[in-house]
This record gives C-alpha cells, structure tokens and sequence, in this order.
C-alpha cells in the first residue's frame, strides 16, 4: 500500500488550505536535477510526490510528468521515467507503507533516482495536529531503508544535518558517450 485513506485525505486537505505546502521543493532543487539531466543527456523525469508541481515550472523544456496519489489529478500510476526525482517527499510517507512507496519510486526509474530527504521534524502540521513528516530519521537509518540491489549510490550530501541529497544509478545502465558507444 502507498497510502491510506486517512492520510490521503489529511494530504489533500493540507495542500488544500496551504499554498505553501508541497510548493517550492521543485522550485528549490530545479537546479540540481538540471545539472543531473544534463549530465545523463535526457530530460525524461518523473515528479514523484509532485506537490503543487514546482518542478515541472523550474524546467520548462523537460518532459517532466507529475505523481501525487494526494493530488486527485496526479494519483494515476505513473509510466517510468529516465529519472525520478523525489523532492521532500519520503519523510511524509506512513511507516507502515514505506518500503512499497520506496520499491514503487525505485520501480519507475530507468537510469537513476535523485532524492532529497529531511531528517527534522516539518514546521507544518496536519488537521489531526500530527506533525507533517511522520519518519523523522537520521541519513543512515534512510540510506538502509533506500537500498536496493538494482541501484548504486552515487552521491550523497548531507545539508546542515537537516535533510540530504542523495543520487542512484541504475547498475545496469550505461552513460553514451559523445561518440554514440557506451562506457
């Protein structure tokens, strides 16, 4: 499972009644995920956990697709992408469903997954007064819970203890080069 009903719609409601929520990961971390697209030569990405779609408004030219299941236009299981991009997103996921969203994310991409995650408690709150981010956990408890023998960290940067950068290849995937043959 996902997500449950009840946090489906406590989300929903959340974004709802808070422009700022779910608004500005996209707009703060567009820049990362250009250089990232760049360097793999692809603009193919996936908005997992899309929010109120900042992402797709940073990159005006990318192929970005949208995927929430709290945003009823965004719910639909989405097609991989070449990237999947999963910005502030993990730290709001029910424990109980943690590893299917992580395996779900994992199974939309097919050259790598670029995530940000924060390891604090959120400054928003839910209607039911439970804080926003319901998995607050240090990087290496999520760099245990992000493996996955498909995929190889490739980097990882830890901001002010707050949250982190993490990249994923694919291990099968090979980069093009200029020439045309694979490295």
């Amino acid at each position: 499972m996902l997500i449950s009903e009840k946090y489906r719609l406590l989300n929903e409601e959340l974004h709802k009644t808070r422009e700022d929520y779910g608004a500005h990961a996209g707009t703060k971390w567009g820049k990362v995920l250009s250089d990232l697209c760049r360097n793999l030569k692809t603009w193919d990405v996936l908005d997992y956990g899309c929010g109120k779609g900042s992402l797709r408004k940073s990159l005006p030219g990318a192929n970005v697709k949208n995927y929430d299941p709290a945003i009823p236009q965004h719910a639909a299981d989405p097609d991989p992408a070449d990237i999947v991009a999963c910005f502030d997103v993990l730290e709001h996921i029910e424990p109980e469903c943690i590893d299917d969203v992580i395996d779900h994310m994992f199974s939309k991409a097919k050259m790598g997954v670029i995530l940000i995650v924060a390891t604090r408690k959120a400054k928003k709150f839910y209607s039911n007064g439970e804080n926003a981010h319901l998995i607050v956990e240090d990087v290496y408890w999520w760099l245990n819970m992000l493996s996955n023998p498909e995929f190889q960290l490739q980097q990882l940067n830890n901001m002010d203890d707050a949250e982190f950068l993490a990249i994923y290849k694919r291990r099968d995937y090979q980069k093009p080069t200029d020439k045309g043959i694979t490295i």
